[in-house]
């Protein structure tokens, strides 16, 4: 039963799983795109800081 009290007919079902396959696929890529920028930002601090490290120590 869906919250009208009305049985649930299958298109509402088929609706239903497409929503969430879609829902699912845009969480993955936003996944995706907050690991690869989190990458990138440890990726840049860690270079920043060898950078000054060389630099304290005269290369």
């Amino acid at each position: 039963m869906n919250f009208a009290g009305r049985p649930v007919t299958g298109l509402e079902v088929r609706l239903t799983l497409v929503r969430y396959r879609i829902v699912k696929a845009n969480l993955a890529r936003f996944t995706v795109v907050l690991t690869l920028l989190a990458s990138m930002a440890l990726s840049l601090g860690a270079g920043i800081k060898w950078s000054a490290a060389f630099r304290m120590l005269g290369f």
